[in-house]
């Protein structure tokens, strides 16, 4: 009976197959780099959105000044492209971008986010991403001034303490020469560069105000004379202005997008959900390796 045993062990040994699995699934842990880390077990798979948990969103992409004209592919994979550009900025990396047609030749834009909540999801691509600078010229009354067309190596959120010691939050960017140009002119125009208290610079994003001030007197000075191409947008302080700065930063860099959106469908999967989807996948994984040992034990005894 030992001897029978035995000579089954050095059969499984002996068989290139045996091996081959062997050092399949060697491969397959080192790939996949299984740890523990804050009481969750990781590895390097990237799961889907059934899996994760997250949101999903489904936006049809309007022309701003026609919306009845159907958009253009040219246009669509802008869109896509700059919607890529915001993801990846934002540190997502499984959160594929598809673009699709109905019979009517409407363009739609699908993302799936695992694992980022809906508020987020739509923070990132559910908005136009529109930035403007403009100038107060009398009362309440304000000039355009330039766009994100005219702004160029937009730098990371930076801090510094405020006068309150709290950290205060900004953005720092470049304006190409037509846009140093433009702003001068408009400084000069409406009289900033001589009374700045009352013609404040205000930058907005979708429309809404980031940043209101009036020019320092060190720079409405400068501006009297030659255009200046660097500028701040300073955010807010605290956890609320950091948040903001990134989002500034990001829809600055990447640019805003060519079109309007409009949200046709959204969803979330609760995380709960997706990891009770994981766990039963791991089960039957392990169940189907089971199957196939006591296959292999049968088939080789």
């Amino acid at each position: 009976m030992a001897e029978k045993a035995q000579g089954t062990w050095a059969k499984l040994v002996s068989d290139w197959r045996i091996w081959v699995l062997v050092i399949a699934l060697l491969l397959a842990i080192v790939f996949l780099a299984p740890g523990y880390s804050n009481g969750q077990f990781t590895t390097n798979l990237k799961f889907g959105l059934d899996f994760e948990g997250g949101s999903f969103v489904k936006l049809k992409l309007v022309n701003n000044s026609t919306p009845d004209q159907p958009i253009s592919d040219a246009t669509l994979e802008r869109t896509k492209s700059i919607m890529e550009t915001k993801i990846n900025e934002y540190g997502l990396k499984n959160a594929p971008v598809n673009t699709v047609r109905d019979d009517s030749g409407n363009a739609y834009v699908l993302v799936d986010f695992a694992g980022i909540p809906y508020d987020q999801a739509m923070n990132i691509v559910g908005r136009q991403g529109k930035f403007e600078m403009k100038i107060q010229t009398q009362g309440n009354d304000s000039a355009f001034i330039l766009d994100s067309s005219d702004v160029q190596g937009v730098s990371d959120p930076t801090s510094h303490l405020d006068n309150s010691g709290q950290a205060a939050w900004g953005v720092t960017f470049g304006l190409t020469k037509a846009g140093a140009e433009k702003f001068q002119q408009a400084c000069i125009q409406y009289g900033a560069t001589t009374d700045p208290n009352n013609h404040y610079i205000t930058m907005l994003l979708d429309s809404k105000v980031i940043y209101s001030r009036p020019l320092s007197p060190e720079l409405a000075n400068s501006l009297r004379t030659k255009p200046e191409d660097t500028m701040v947008a300073m955010t807010g302080t605290g956890d609320e202005g950091k948040a903001l700065a990134k989002d500034v930063s990001i829809h600055m860099s990447a640019g805003s997008l060519p079109v309007n959106v409009q949200v046709v469908s959204s969803g979330q999967v609760p995380a709960e959900q997706g990891a009770m989807f994981k766990t039963a996948v791991i089960i039957a994984m392990i169940l189907a390796q089971c199957a196939i040992g006591v296959v292999m034990y049968f088939r080789y005894r």
